[in-house]
């Protein structure tokens, strides 16, 4: 079963480090793609290699900048 990533990041954040933070992310292809809110962009590196040691498919991590869509 798969860790969930804000539980892989319990040792690493405070508990209200992890309830701003979303958890999820969009995929497209091997790259994963994260909301970062402000309070957390110390620890951005920190939770883009969470990603990648919990995801093997995952190649790169980007921050989301802005509004994206599309197909």
């Amino acid at each position: 079963m798969a860790m969930r990533l804000k539980d892989s990041l319990s040792g690493l954040l405070t508990a209200e480090e992890r309830q701003a933070f979303v958890g999820s992310y969009d995929v497209v292809g091997d790259i994963a793609i994260i909301i970062i809110p402000e309070n957390l962009t110390a620890h951005e590196k920190l939770i883009a290699k969470a990603i990648l040691a919990s995801n093997r498919n995952i190649k790169v991590v980007a921050k989301r900048a802005g509004v994206y869509g599309g197909e």
